[in-house]
């Protein structure tokens, strides 16, 4: 309705995806909701980020300015942060390295709670986020989303495919 907002911890799906549902359903069920790239394809962007628990500030997809913006909402808002790579593709994982300052024998929610730091040296180059739109549109079958997909491929990613 307004964008991505992730619900971390829910062992079941629920059909009332609105936010403020969202909202209700992890306050009851001590769950976490982590606000991803806020300042990219989102609305009401205060009123997500106020309501909940972690914001998002380095996407590898997203522009310096659109990170920068989302640190300076976390600092304001006193909110948590996390980073993340959006990998599409399976070689953009190295997009963002995040090391967790806690062992692997905790629950999710200390995993969220401890310190962290990441790395990351290179952002999701423009040819591979407008591939991996084209794969989604075919995944959806959206025929809409297929040929803009296409046609920002063949106009834009081939040049920065090329080079390289």
């Amino acid at each position: 309705e307004y964008g991505d907002v992730i619900l971390v911890g829910l062992p079941y799906t629920i059909k009332d995806r609105t936010f403020d549902n969202l909202i209700k359903v992890a306050k009851k069920n001590n769950c976490r909701l982590l606000l991803p790239h806020p300042f990219h394809d989102h609305t009401n962007i205060e009123h997500l980020a106020k309501n909940v628990d972690y914001i998002e500030i380095f996407n590898s997809r997203c522009s310096g300015l659109e990170n920068q913006k989302a640190l300076e909402l976390s600092d304001l808002l006193s909110k948590k942060t996390y980073a993340s790579p959006d990998a599409h593709l399976l070689h953009e994982y190295n997009n963002c390295i995040i090391n967790y300052e806690t062992s692997i024998n905790h629950d999710w929610r200390d995993i969220l709670e401890s310190s962290w730091s990441f790395y990351s040296n290179q952002s999701a180059q423009p040819y591979n986020i407008y591939r991996s739109s084209l794969i989604k549109s075919i995944k959806l079958k959206s025929p809409k989303l297929f040929i803009k997909s296409l046609i920002r491929l063949i106009t834009f990613g081939y040049k920065f495919k090329k080079n390289r």
